[in-house]
């Protein structure tokens, strides 16, 4: 092995980075454009900093941390590190999290929250930096050409951009101000939003779907997908409050995941909260399985 050195991240590292996280997290979809476009669209406020480690020129890790910028807690900060399993041991993880816990005190972060899905390696090596678990989800897949369920409302169930972004961010903002999460939600401006969901390359438009009730939008389901990789993520459901109790939630999921199974996605995963128990049986009955979980880890960092 040659010796490794760490330098910021670079647009041309996206295809390493996109296989380095899609490796590390089954649960997740990242494409090379995507991790680009997360990088630029990151806002001012949050100072992050990205960094990749690289043995004779090829990314081999990659780090990234800053300033929550979605939170009313103040000082909260995050960050998270991953090293190739076929180069840990190495000192790699254990030097970006030290360029990272760095860049936070510069930051005045006084928290420091990083989630990744659970693995024995990254569990303990949180463990001995100090991090303690604060919440944990479910990680869940299924394979959308074996949902064949005939649910009410799923038929009527249109695609975001028939609707358009600005009936999408309602219903988004109401679920996203409802879901448990390690810090109070602050949610995004419209343009911002813009930036992060509705012009992200991963994301599909015709395949996240949504259902009316009353004339009204009431419920969502948005959907991610890596084409090449055949995988999708159902990354967020929700239904207005008023409209609740009425199965909309069921319906929009059904709705999008036959549009995958139509479009060459053979694999779509999800995760939820432990305690979301409504969202977790919309789950088990369309057969998503479990295939791991995801944890929440914070660290109190020293203020002095």
């Amino acid at each position: 092995m040659g010796d490794w050195t760490i330098r910021e991240a670079r647009d041309d590292d996206a295809p390493a980075m996109a296989r380095l996280i899609a490796d590390a997290n089954p649960n997740m979809v990242v494409t090379p454009a995507s991790w680009v476009h997360g990088r630029r669209i990151q806002p001012a406020r949050a100072r992050a900093l990205h960094l990749v480690a690289e043995v004779d020129g090829a990314p081999i890790a990659r780090a990234h941390a800053g300033l929550n910028p979605h939170t009313t807690t103040a000082a909260a900060g995050f960050g998270s590190v991953i090293v190739d399993p076929q180069q840990r041991r190495r000192g790699i993880g254990t030097s970006l999290a030290t360029r990272l816990e760095r860049h936070l005190a510069e930051l005045a972060a006084e928290t420091w929250t990083a989630t990744f899905f659970e693995n024995t390696a990254g569990a303990a090596f949180a463990g001995r930096n100090g991090f303690a678990v604060e919440r944990t989800a479910v990680a869940a897949a299924v394979d959308p050409r074996s949902v064949s369920l005939d649910v009410a409302g799923a038929d009527e169930a249109v695609p975001a951009s028939v609707l358009g972004p600005e009936a999408v961010y309602g219903i988004d903002i109401a679920g996203m101000l409802d879901e448990p999460a390690a810090n109070p939600v602050d949610p995004p401006p419209f343009d911002e939003w813009l930036d992060d969901l509705w012009d992200e390359p991963s994301f599909t438009r015709e395949g996240s779907f949504v259902v009316s009730a009353d004339g009204t939008p009431a419920a969502l389901t948005l959907l991610y997908i890596a084409p090449e990789a055949g995988r999708g993520l159902n990354a967020f459901t929700a239904t207005l409050p008023e409209f609740r109790g009425r199965g909309l939630a069921l319906a929009v999921k059904v709705a999008s995941l036959r549009w995958a199974a139509a479009n060459g996605i053979t694999q779509v995963s999800t995760a939820n909260d432990d305690t979301n128990a409504p969202m977790l049986a919309i789950n088990a009955r369309l057969g998503y399985a479990p295939i791991g979980r995801l944890l929440t880890m914070r660290r109190t960092l020293s203020t002095r």
